[in-house]
């Protein structure tokens, strides 16, 4: 069998097709295995299979004898999670020996990405058929053994049959990790066994459509959700998903539609990190109320929130909470006071956090507000906050002007326990040497609250 356009190493049927025929590879064990004793592996992550064997004498080989491949089977697999399953498949013609070991190995990713041309970013009809025939043969000639993370990526080859057909496998094989991107063209629903997996620990979703939810949700693992691209159809359904979750640890809610949400509460005990990305607000007047977005999450450690606040969000109890991140563009510049007080609640609302983050958009995004309010920006009314506590600061692209100077000033007559200031410059404002020795020399003459506080310029 001949396919046009396409070096093709080897194969002996179909099978080999997309796995080989597009991929220059020359496997090299001795010197694959070499590079991942000394990089990758770890020898607890082996110990059951070689039994404290001396890895040295594993890789010597002494042209008579193939010690790599002598190595247990689940070595072997384990070496081969470190390739492509494209990369791993075809390892099958290397010998007899290594003709199944891939039909186990733990890692499965497929991504359709690799059929565009890296010169006309092109995709054809036949490359098509060749890559999805080659994920139903993958999993049609795996053995028995679980799945411990499958990746899914279909921009171009997507077929509502062939990916259920495709997922409900790695559900049977009991899979850990699950990572699915779905580009769709019409309504898609998930296969409902996904979100009733007891096996499933992470889960990773990214899809351009409705997300439809079954009534009966139950994932009893899930410890790391990130939700991408949806949106949500509902409250009810997005509520139940989000009750059904008794460890989940880390959830990630990234460019998501809420349009069709009213009030949703992120109330998980056991959860740790907290992701929002929301997308701008599309709409004309600028008036849009939102979603109502209750945190009441107690042993919460970080949270991390980027977007516009088309969104309200309500924060109940984050006690524990360590570190918080915002970055909010364009604050003041829409002249939206609804923005500008969710922004104060939620700066409120983290206020005794160890660590905070603000974003040099966000900052200047406050400059007018805090031009207008002068009389309230002044040591005397900054000591009463958490900068009496402040041990560390770092400003990123600092452009010395007379506001952040004056914010520095602040920090330095205010901050009782200050112990450093790193200060990273903008290259188009104090990228001269000169510039930068100048502004140290004058915020070095600034008074100061704390004595042992030092000011690094990077």
């Amino acid at each position: 069998m001949v396919f046009p356009r396409f070096p093709i190493c080897f194969f002996l049927s179909d099978f080999w097709a997309w796995g080989a025929c597009r991929l220059d590879f020359k496997f090299q064990p001795l010197k694959f295995l070499r590079m991942l004793m000394m990089k990758k592996f770890r020898k607890d992550q082996m110990k059951n299979c070689f039994e404290q064997q001396d890895f040295s004498s594993v890789v010597q080989v002494d042209g008579k004898n193939d010690r790599i491949s002598n190595l247990p089977d689940c070595v072997l697999q384990y070496i081969l999670s470190f390739l492509t399953t494209k990369e791993a498949v075809a390892t099958g013609v290397l010998s007899r020996r290594w003709k199944h070991l891939w039909t186990g190995v733990p890692i499965l990713d497929f991504d359709d990405s690799l059929l565009y041309s890296s010169q006309l970013n092109l995709w054809y009809p036949l490359e098509v058929s060749l890559f999805m025939n080659f994920v139903e043969r993958v999993l049609l000639l795996r053995d028995a053994s679980r799945i411990e993370r499958f990746r899914l990526s279909c921009r171009v080859c997507f077929s509502p049959s062939r990916v259920h057909a495709w997922i409900s496998a790695a559900v049977r094989h009991k899979v850990e990790e699950l990572d699915l991107c779905l580009f769709v063209d019409d309504p898609f629903s998930l296969p409902h066994c996904i979100l009733n997996c007891g096996s499933l620990t992470v889960l990773k979703l990214e899809m351009n459509c409705v997300l439809q939810l079954p009534c009966s949700i139950s994932l009893p693992g899930l410890k790391i959700m990130h939700l991408g691209l949806v949106t949500f159809s509902d409250d009810k359904s997005t509520q139940r998903l989000l009750s059904c979750c008794p460890l989940l640890e880390e959830l990630a809610v990234l460019d998501c539609e809420w349009m069709n949400l009213r009030c949703i509460s992120i109330s998980i005990t056991s959860l740790k990190r907290l992701i929002i990305d929301e997308l701008p607000d599309f709409d004309s007047n600028g008036n849009s109320q939102g979603c109502q977005i209750k945190i009441d999450a107690r042993n919460l450690l970080l949270l991390k929130y980027s977007g516009y606040l088309t969104n309200e969000m309500h924060i109940c109890d984050v006690s524990s909470l360590v570190k918080a991140s915002l970055n909010i563009p364009m604050l003041c510049q829409t002249g939206n006071q609804i923005q500008f007080s969710r922004f104060l609640n939620l700066v409120h609302s983290v206020k005794h956090v160890r660590s905070l983050s603000l974003t040099n958009l966000t900052l200047e995004g406050l400059d007018p507000s805090i031009r207008l309010a002068k009389e309230e920006w002044t040591p005397k009314s900054a000591s009463r906050g958490f900068l009496s506590r402040l041990k560390i600061v770092d400003v990123q692209n600092f452009h010395g002007n007379d506001a952040e100077v004056h914010l520095l000033q602040i920090l330095l007559e205010c901050a009782t326990f200050l112990e450093r200031i790193n200060i990273f410059c903008c290259k188009d404002s104090l990228g001269c040497s000169n510039n930068q020795e100048n502004m140290r020399n004058h915020l070095q003459s600034l008074p100061r609250v704390s004595d042992s506080c030092v000011i690094v310029f990077s």
